[in-house]
C-alpha cells in the first residue's frame, strides 16, 4: 500500500465564479476533489481540472456524469484525478499535473452551482509531492501547504496519519 505526504485545503472564500468552495487532497499521489454539497438537489456533476493562467492555459482533465452518483462530498468519496469511475465519462483525458503550475479544479453540478479550489503541485523537504497554494497573482504557485504547515497522509484505503512539513 503507497501512503503520500499530502494537505488538505480548508474551507475558503472563493471570488468569481464560485459560489462554493471545493476541497482538494492528494490520495495515493493523485489529487481527489470533493465538497460539501449540503442538500441541494443532486443530478451528477462534470469535473475540470485546468491550468489557471499563461500560455499553458487550458483544461488538463474532465469528466462528466449524467445521471446520479454519490457525491464526492468527503475524502473517502473524492473523485480522483484522471480516474472517471462508475457513470462518469471521460470528455477530455487526463495529462500529467507539473509541478509548479497553478491549477483550479471545478465542480459543477446539476443545480448549476460551481464549486472551486485552487491548487498547485509542489514538493517537501524531502521532495515528496504536496499541494501548495496559488501565488497573489493566481499565474505561479507558493511553496505554502495549501493547509498551512500541516499534511496528512491518505491511501486508498481510507487511513490517514499526520506529518509536518519542516522548512516551509
Amino acid at each position: 500500500m503507497a501512503l503520500t505526504i499530502t494537505a488538505m485545503s480548508g474551507a475558503m472564500a472563493m471570488s468569481g465564479p464560485f459560489e462554493h468552495p471545493a476541497q482538494v487532497i492528494l490520495k495515493d499521489g493523485s489529487p481527489c476533489f470533493f465538497s460539501d454539497f449540503g442538500e441541494r438537489p443532486w443530478n451528477g456533476y462534470n469535473l475540470t481540472v485546468e491550468i489557471n493562467k499563461g500560455s499553458s492555459a487550458g483544461m488538463v482533465w474532465v469528466i462528466s456524469t449524467a445521471e446520479t452518483v454519490e457525491k464526492p462530498s468527503t475524502v473517502q468519496s473524492c473523485v480522483r484525478y484522471g480516474q472517471a469511475v462508475g457513470p462518469a465519462k471521460t470528455i477530455k483525458p487526463a495529462v500529467p499535473l507539473r509541478d509548479g503550475l497553478p491549477y483550479l479544479g471545478i465542480m459543477d453540478t446539476g443545480d448549476r452551482a460551481r464549486y472551486g479550489i485552487p491548487f498547485c503541485i509542489g514538493r517537501d523537504s524531502q521532495a515528496n509531492p504536496i499541494l501548495t497554494k496559488w501565488n497573489e497573482n493566481g499565474d505561479g504557485c507558493t511553496e505554502v501547504p495549501l493547509n498551512g504547515q500541516a499534511s496528512h497522509r491518505y491511501s486508498s484505503d481510507g487511513s490517514v496519519s499526520e506529518n509536518t512539513i519542516a522548512g516551509r
